[in-house]
């Protein structure tokens, strides 16, 4: 599972759907709202698969990681 998860981000292009306060801070990850503009295309550079949870790192954003619930792969 932890392996299906990281090939369907690791470098994809994936588009900020949004999210709620829950979703946004689940895992200990950055608040997209404050970054990312709703409806734009990102690409990810890092995927961390947890138990519960995967984060996912987005070009030009550093160690930023974000709930990756907030996106969908395009």
């Amino acid at each position: 599972m932890f392996k299906e998860l990281d090939e369907k981000y690791r470098y994809k292009t994936v588009k900020y759907k949004g999210c709620d306060q829950y979703q946004c801070n689940y895992g200990g990850n950055s608040d997209p709202r404050k970054y990312l503009t709703e409806g734009n295309l990102y690409k990810v550079s890092d995927v961390e698969v947890g138990s519960w949870s995967t984060a996912l790192f987005l070009e030009g954003f550093g160690s930023k990681s974000f709930n990756s619930v907030c996106f969908e792969v395009v």
